[in-house]
Formats: C-alpha cells, sequence, structure tokens
C-alpha cells in the first residue's frame, strides 16, 4: 500500500454460494481493474451470516480514485432479487498494522461502523486482537463512518465481535476471509 491511498468498498447482500457469486464477481469487478485500481480483493464470510455475505476491497491511487458506480440495472449482471449491491463508499486509511492476508489460524473481522457517538480510541483498545487496520470515510455521503479490519486468533473472534455489537447498533460485522487472489 502506498501512502496516498484511497480504499472503496463495495458490499453485496447475498445467501449465493461463492462458486456461483464468484464468476458473477468478476465480470462486475472488470471494470475496476481496467479503470486503474491497484489492487481489487474479494472476501466472504466464514462463520457468521449477516446481510454482508461478500466485500470487495478496491485499493486506488489518490490521484486516481475514480468512485465507481454500477451503469444499468444490477439484474444485467447478478440475478434479479438475488444480490443487492451496496457501494459504501471511499475511505483513507488511519491506521495500518497489516497489509497481508490473515495467517494460519488467525481470522479477519470485518466492522462497518455508522456510529457517529464512537470515538476511534474504543476500538484500539479492543482486546485481543492481532493486528487492527482502520479506514475513516473519505467522503461525507460515505455509508459508513469507520471501516476496521481485525486479525484476531480463532479463540478471540467471537469475543471481539461481541465487544463490538455491545458498544453500538450500528455496526455490521463478520468474520471473513479472502475468497481469490489480487489483481494487481
Amino acid at each position: 500500500m502506498k501512502k496516498d491511498t484511497i480504499f472503496q468498498f463495495v458490499c453485496f447482500d447475498t445467501s449465493l454460494a461463492l462458486n456461483k457469486f464468484l464468476p458473477l464477481w468478476e465480470i462486475f469487478a472488470e471494470k475496476f481493474i481496467t479503470k486503474k485500481a491497484s489492487s481489487i480483493t474479494l472476501y466472504g464470510q466464514e462463520n457468521t451470516r449477516n446481510k454482508l455475505g461478500y466485500i470487495s476491497k478496491n485499493e486506488w491511487p489518490s490521484d486516481d480514485f475514480q468512485f465507481v458506480f454500477q451503469k444499468g440495472k444490477i439484474s444485467d449482471i447478478f440475478p434479479a432479487g438475488q444480490v443487492r449491491v451496496i457501494q459504501a463508499g471511499g475511505y483513507s486509511p488511519v491506521q495500518i498494522e497489516q497489509t497481508k492476508k490473515a495467517q494460519k489460524g488467525e481470522i479477519k473481522i470485518l466492522a462497518f461502523s455508522n456510529d457517529q457517538r464512537t470515538d476511534i480510541s474504543f476500538y484500539k483498545e479492543l482486546k485481543p486482537y492481532n493486528y487492527l487496520n482502520i479506514y475513516e470515510a473519505y467522503y461525507e455521503n460515505s455509508v459508513y463512518r469507520y471501516v476496521l479490519e481485525f486479525f484476531v486468533k480463532e479463540a478471540d473472534a467471537a469475543n471481539i465481535i461481541e465487544q463490538l455489537k455491545k458498544q453500538s447498533l450500528h455496526i455490521d460485522t463478520g468474520t471473513y476471509k479472502e475468497c481469490v487472489l489480487e489483481h494487481a
């Protein structure tokens, strides 16, 4: 990751299995690859089930950032009624402790917080985690205030998720793993 980077998060509300979703997502993601995104990574939920079944994390150099919205009907790419695309917006990194995927025995928890009352120091004080990446909304119209990536031991994942949910009703969390290799 370069210093001047913006991350675009695109969330997919679906219950489609990875083998059905992945070919559709690759068609959807092609436009990001051709528009100078420096990397695109797809994450899928591991053990939890919430409305954000898959997350696409698109990394852009800040001078080439293009907030790309889906043009045309979603059903042109995704089966009608089976996938809802949520353009979460652009986010700037506040704290990056881990740039690699989760290691063996480690789980990645993605948390999307929209609680305006939560101070960022709350997230940093949660324990136990190995690494924490924090992204803050780059634009006022981004869906969430913060996107957080916690890298935790498998045994600690439920504890972190419970602490996050106790803090706020305005948070979407889940455990995720990388589904495809990064495009670079």
